[in-house]
């Protein structure tokens, strides 16, 4: 890179507005454009989500967020085993899993019904399809 990144102003160094990684910037930039496009859909989905699940975004307890690819589905499985063996109890129900591809959002909705699942679909298959199990 040229001699303008540094870490006091890495914008030139990164996506979108990297001097040299052009294609990785149109990338980004659509990823972008997407996510701001969808911005009202995947609110509603999400409060849709929340309610059907008896959730209120301003409850004073927190909703914990994962992201899961199936590589590290086992993981996930090994984190429920464990609250269940503790006895750690009102965990399940707050949490909100997006996942990176329909099958494990299958297995988890089969494996732990009372397991929110969120799958990311305004991220488009260009990008979804890009993250795999051999990523894990």
């Amino acid at each position: 890179l040229r001699g303008t990144c540094n870490a006091e102003n890495c914008s030139s160094c990164i996506p979108p507005n990297s001097e040299t990684m052009h294609e990785e910037n149109k990338e980004v930039k659509t990823w972008q454009d997407a996510y701001r496009e969808s911005r009202t859909d995947r609110r509603k989905e999400l409060h849709a989500l929340l309610a059907k699940n008896s959730l209120d975004p301003s409850d004073a307890d927190p909703i914990i967020l994962m992201v899961i690819n199936r590589g590290y589905l086992y993981m996930f499985y090994n984190f429920l085993c464990s609250l269940d063996y503790n006895g750690i109890d009102g965990v399940r129900q707050r949490l909100l899993v997006i996942v990176t591809d329909k099958q494990t959002q299958t297995d988890i909705q089969q494996n732990a019904p009372n397991v929110m699942t969120l799958y990311p679909q305004w991220l488009g298959d260009a990008l979804l399809t890009r993250i795999t199990p051999k990523m894990a």
